[in-house]
């Protein structure tokens, strides 16, 4: 599985190949990036950037996830009322549609879903111990006051609130009642609760961005009295960084740590093991970030500054798929 950790990673890099282009990005590889030549080039059109980001993909990608979410809570009530095996699997179902959802906005970890520190309410992962999980079964187990009301579950540790708790109460022994499987009352109430926080974050995030004289604002019109960004160069650094960020994540964490990096692969660490979502979190968190380069304007921009280094970028993103499609298992388990 190393072997198949190291394709994953140099098509990762191939997909970061604008980083070093003259005239068209920063040094944002660094923790700080710093300006560069696009910073400095006076012709590059700051604001036309960050309106193609916003319309074109931060906008659409969390008005698809408040969707996703609003169907998971649908999908929730649903079962809760009738727990036949079919409104199980469409749970099931609209459980993934949100995986992948979320998934897909991960890199967007700045303005509203920074706030209130909704992205790791949202999921809580990298879980390395399994901290996360014990403490979603021990509140099950211990029936723990709260869990079942949104408003007071979303004061609570991040570990019971998100995703990856609503995946240990659709899997967990101690979420089910008896021989028939079925969530008992307390996991079906909780999972409700879970479900409604998940949407009330969501629709916040969505209308946040969706707000004219917002953070969308600030974005295309930065300047000396706003809260964050000063100048235009800035918003642009921002979102490489984003980009850059995004894609270091996916190498380090869903890539490398679980096919096999410096300390050999590891199953347990892979992302939404117990469902086996992993695989589906991976492509959809690639997806995400390949239509912000694609459509978020940083290809159009590549494109008339290096057309060279546009093409390798595309190739990058093209053998990171074509990696993926040779996994034909869960990630939890490619790496027996």
């Amino acid at each position: 599985m190393r072997r198949i950790a190291n394709r994953f990673v140099s098509a990762i890099f191939g997909a970061l190949a604008f980083l070093s282009t003259p005239g068209i990005t920063a040094q944002a590889a660094a923790p700080q990036p710093t300006p560069s030549t696009i910073a400095e080039k006076k012709s590059f059109d700051h604001a036309a950037l960050a309106r193609t980001a916003i319309d074109n993909h931060i906008r659409p990608s969390y008005r698809a996830l408040a969707d996703a979410m609003a169907s998971l809570v649908a999908a929730t009530d649903a079962y809760c009322a009738d727990p036949t095996p079919q409104a199980r699997s469409a749970l099931e179902n609209a459980f993934a549609n949100g995986v992948r959802a979320r998934a897909r906005i991960e890199h967007l970890r700045f303005g509203p879903m920074k706030a209130r520190n909704r992205a790791d309410r949202f999921a809580y992962w990298p879980d390395r111990r399994g901290l996360g999980r014990r403490q979603v079964r021990r509140a099950l187990a211990r029936k723990k006051p709260g869990i079942d009301d949104p408003a007071k579950l979303a004061g609570m540790s991040v570990a019971l609130q998100g995703l990856t708790a609503l995946e240990v109460v659709l899997h967990a022994k101690v979420a089910r009642e008896g021989p028939s499987g079925r969530l008992t009352p307390l996991a079906c109430t909780y999972a409700r609760a879970i479900a409604g926080n998940l949407s009330a974050m969501a629709v916040a995030v969505r209308d946040a961005w969706e707000d004219k004289s917002g953070i969308a604002a600030q974005l295309v019109r930065p300047g000396p009295d706003q809260p964050i960004w000063r100048a235009a160069d800035e918003v642009t650094l921002e979102l490489m960084q984003t980009y850059v960020m995004g894609m270091a994540a996916v190498r380090d964490m869903k890539i490398e740590r679980p096919l096999g990096g410096e300390e050999g692969a590891r199953g347990v660490l892979a992302e939404y093991r117990t469902s086996e979502l992993g695989r589906a979190a991976l492509r959809s968190a690639l997806e995400g970030l390949h239509e912000f380069y694609a459509k978020g304007g940083f290809r159009d921009a590549l494109g008339q500054h290096h057309p060279a280094r546009q093409r390798q970028t595309d190739g990058g993103f093209a053998a990171a798929f074509r990696e993926l499609d040779q996994l034909s298992q869960p990630i939890s388990r490619a790496v027996d």
